[in-house]
């Protein structure tokens, strides 16, 4: 039987809430993202969306998938000064519609304005303003 260091688990694993590459993140959120919890990849772009790994986790995004909310754009044209935090003028790498009108972002013509008529809506509604 291997012999188990102090503090992992049976099988030789560090436990959950260790941060084996010591990136700031615990082995547990590196799993949960897909990244590698035994590599420092806080400023490596892993999905090549022009975001890297750092500010993919304060966005909430997928730093192994390049467009999260599967909108058409990619994380890093949604979060467009890869600043990690949504700003004014960008729209919502989480949401797959910003500003709730049924329509993705990427094929909505205005997902931002306040009550722009938008010709691909089908639903004669006008859309909402969500910063």
């Amino acid at each position: 039987m291997p012999h188990s260091r102090s503090g992992a688990g049976s099988d030789n694993r560090p436990p959950a809430d260790a941060d084996p590459d010591s990136d700031g993140w615990t082995h547990a959120e590196e799993i949960a993202q897909g990244t590698d919890p035994f590599v420092d990849d806080r400023g490596q772009d892993l999905d090549g969306d022009g975001l890297v790994t750092e500010v993919e986790f304060a966005l909430g995004t997928q730093p192994d998938n390049p467009d999260t909310d599967d909108d058409g754009l990619s994380d890093g044209e949604e979060d467009a000064d890869h600043s990690g935090t949504m700003d004014i003028g960008e729209t919502d790498p989480l949401l797959w519609d910003t500003d709730g009108d049924g329509i993705s972002d990427s094929e909505d013509a205005s997902p931002l304005e306040i009550g722009q008529e938008n010709a691909l809506d089908t639903t004669g509604m006008t859309e909402p303003l969500i910063l």
